[in-house]
């Protein structure tokens, strides 16, 4: 009744024009209209979500990370973008005169499989959503997916997926809704344990003093990396009935590997500075 009205009026204010002109000019009109509404309310989104809405999701939910703040608000703003396009592409397609309800009722095996495909897609979303809003991970973690045997760094977390870069340099592409069991290893500290072989000809006492004058030197260099002071658990017997000098380290989760190489390079360097014989096997010390 609107455009039978609105035709009405072009018709009254132009008289000289005939139907297909009046058609034509409705169509262009209501063509220009939609798009501005749909521009203006994109930005208008835009600006909420970039000025307002992060402070909103900052007081209402308590989210403190900046990363998970920015990448919630983005999913939200994203998720109401699409919305805002479905429903302009939709109209300007009535307005044309394509029959969209007609065309996906007799779309058949074609309607299904985009029904299928939207269906993923909504499915990674919402897992998208959750993922980002519970605090599962976030951007510069370590994390291990067990269902997917992936182990690397988050790089990023989009609408649908989520890019991760392995521990070899691999980069990788997972929808969100293929990740299922997670392990953030940068949630927790974790314990490097150093385990350095006696040699029997070594002194003990010189030994043990050469490795806590070590453990002071890698706490005073990577104070912001440890976060519990070397614990020395001294002389252990391991299953070859060996002897073995144990120390514990607990560390940041996402510098583990890193730091146990420097930490056993370090160790064994000023060992081999001090004279102190290294080797590769563990010996087996007599006992009295």
């Amino acid at each position: 009744m609107e455009n039978l009205g609105l035709k009405i009026n072009l018709n009254k204010l132009f008289p000289q024009l005939n139907e297909a002109t009046i058609n034509l000019l409705y169509v262009i009109g209501s063509f220009l209209v939609a798009s501005l509404l749909a521009f203006l309310a994109s930005k208008l989104i835009r600006y909420l979500f970039q000025y307002r809405f992060q402070q909103h999701l900052y007081d209402k939910f308590k989210i403190h990370s900046v990363s998970r703040l920015k990448t919630v608000s983005a999913l939200i703003e994203n998720l109401l973008l699409y919305i805002i396009y479905f429903i302009y592409i939709y109209h300007i397609l009535t307005l044309i005169g394509i029959p969209i309800g007609t065309l996906l009722a007799g779309a058949g095996i074609f309607g299904v499989a985009i029904g299928l495909g939207a269906k993923d897609l909504i499915t990674d979303i919402i897992n998208g959503f959750f993922i980002i809003f519970e605090g599962q991970f976030e951007v510069g973690n370590l994390v291990q997916i067990y269902n997917l045997s992936i182990t690397g760094t988050i790089l990023s977390t989009g609408l649908r997926t989520t890019k991760i870069r392995s521990i070899s340099g691999e980069v990788f592409y997972i929808p969100n809704s293929d990740i299922s069991i997670i392990n953030n290893m940068s949630q927790l500290n974790r314990q490097i344990i150093i385990e350095i072989p006696l040699h029997p000809e070594n002194n003990l006492h010189l030994f043990e003093e050469n490795l806590k004058a070590t453990s002071k030197i890698l706490e005073e260099n990577y104070k912001d990396l440890i976060v519990q002071s070397a614990k020395h658990v001294g002389l252990v017997k391991n299953k070859q009935n060996a002897f073995e000098y144990r120390i514990f380290i607990s560390v940041k989760n996402e510098y583990y590997y890193e730091l146990l190489s420097i930490f056993y390079q370090t160790y064994i360097e000023n060992l081999q500075a001090a004279d102190f014989k290294i080797i590769t096997q563990p010996a087996v010390l007599p006992l009295n």
